[in-house]
């Protein structure tokens, strides 16, 4: 009896410290994550897949594209030069009347410049950049449609 006693208290203990378990709710802080589910399956193998992080690089890729689009209406700054050395220079040999001499030209010329430029009309401005934000989205939409079969798997 004493044995059937002891069995019966180990059982109902165990039955309630599972029961005791089963109870208790986790704390609101934590969120469980459903792992198991279609949809979270789906997109942790296309989050995982190497040609989902190009849809990062198409974007940087295109930001700078419109920038440099952007930076064409901006003044352009040109500083440009040019010096000449010539061995032989022809000489007049021609005395005038009073001691006046011509002048012989110099050996050596140089010449410097700056040249400022900016464009003030595009016309195809904007048209430019609707094709690379279309063209984006076209590479956008090409990768996406690669990465769908994954959902199907």
């Amino acid at each position: 009896m004493t044995m059937r006693f002891i069995l019966a208290l180990v059982c109902a203990a165990a039955f309630d410290a599972t029961a005791g378990r089963a109870q208790v709710a986790p704390p609101d802080s934590v969120q469980m994550a459903d792992t198991t589910s279609l949809g979270a399956l789906q997109d942790s193998a296309v989050s995982r897949d190497p040609r989902a992080r190009e849809l990062a690089l198409l974007a940087a890729q295109s930001r700078l594209r419109l920038a440099n689009i952007r930076a064409e209406s901006k003044p352009t700054v040109a500083v440009e030069g040019q010096a000449q050395y010539q061995s032989d220079v022809a000489r007049i040999p021609i005395t005038l009347p009073g001691g006046i001499k011509v002048p012989t030209p110099p050996h050596d010329t140089y010449d410097a410049h700056v040249a400022v430029g900016q464009q003030l009309y595009d016309p195809a401005l904007r048209l430019r950049r609707a094709v690379e934000e279309s063209q984006l989205a076209e590479q956008e939409a090409q990768l996406r449609a690669q990465l769908y079969p994954l959902r199907r798997t």
